[in-house]
Parts: C-alpha cells; structure tokens; sequence
C-alpha cells in the first residue's frame, strides 16, 4: 500500500515537474497555388515588422520568422536568401533577372512571448505569408498558421519549460512551404 502512494506521489510529481505542455498548430490556406513551385528556382524572403504584443514590441521577431521560412524553402531550393533592404513587394522590379524566381512576403500578425513559465497565457505566434512569382508579378499563394504551447495544468507549469514563440514556426512553415512544391 505505501509504495503505491509513493509511486503515486512521484507521477504526480513528474507530472507538476514536466508542466504537461503541448503545442498546438493550425494552418490555413487563404489561396493555394494553382500549380507547385519549380523547385531549385530561387526565393526571396523580405523580414516583416517585428511582431508585437499591446505595446511591446519583440525585438528580432520579424527576423527569427524569416528565418524559420529559409529553413523550409532550403528544402526545396539551393539559393534562399533573406532581403534585409527590400520591404514588401516593392523591391519585386529590382529582383526580375536577378537569380530569383519568387518573393516571399511574410508579415508577423501576433507574437506572444511569456517571460514567466507561471503565467497561465500560452505563448503564441500567428504569421500571415504571400508568396509572388517575380516573373509575372502575381501572388502564387496566401496562408496564415499559428502555434500555441499550452499546459495540462495551467497554474503548475515547469520553470524548465521556458518555451520561445519561433519554436512554434518550425513546423507550421516546413507545412506551408511544402504545400507550395507539391
């Protein structure tokens, strides 16, 4: 009998321990592409605004998403690059015979960064990204995904458990980009 509480006792603790986070992802296609990209063509990824939350601002948010979104295309092509001087599409004239097939404009819609694991708000990313063939000047594709961590017990969360909102653009971007090749 004592040593099922005991045993009991340290699942429970484990349990308060491990915090009993998940993380959840959502995707959506606002316009899919009426035909896959040509792989090995190259892409253009301009940095959104950094993504904000009230009035705070996260510094580098814009980047760590252009980021994330070079990893992915990286899957599928041998020259991604990141446009640091080109906002939006208005750079897409200056990039027609400059080695780049499609633009990507991704922008940062909500960006949630808990600094204390304690708090019962989950973190949360939500990222808007268009996509453009330079050559014709159209918008190939449109899609929004977002991620949130979330706990089992929200007021028994795990100090080591300090998650980062870009850990949840990891795998919503590979789903988005991946949908644009096939």
């Amino acid at each position: 009998m004592q040593t099922l509480s005991n045993k009991l006792i340290t699942v429970i603790a484990l349990l308060m321990l491990s915090g009993c986070s998940s993380t959840i992802y959502k995707y959506a296609d606002t316009q899919a592409p009426s035909s896959p990209l040509v792989r090995n063509h190259g892409v253009l990824i301009t940095i959104p605004a950094d993504g904000q939350f009230k009035d705070l601002v996260y510094q580098d948010s814009g980047l760590v998403t252009a980021e994330m979104l070079r990893k992915a295309f990286l899957q599928f092509s041998s020259r991604v690059d990141i446009a640091a001087n080109c906002e939006s599409t208005g750079c897409m004239e200056y990039l027609s015979g400059k080695h780049y097939r499609y633009l990507v404009v991704p922008e940062v819609v909500n960006w949630e960064n808990r600094i204390f694991e304690w708090s019962t708000s989950p973190d949360r990313v939500k990222i808007m990204v268009t996509t453009y063939d330079v050559l014709t000047g159209e918008k190939i594709s449109n899609g929004i995904f977002y991620g949130k961590f979330s706990s089992v017990f929200p007021f028994i969360t795990s100090p080591f458990n300090n998650h980062k909102p870009h850990e949840l653009l990891e795998t919503p971007s590979a789903v988005y980009v991946s949908k644009l090749y096939r």
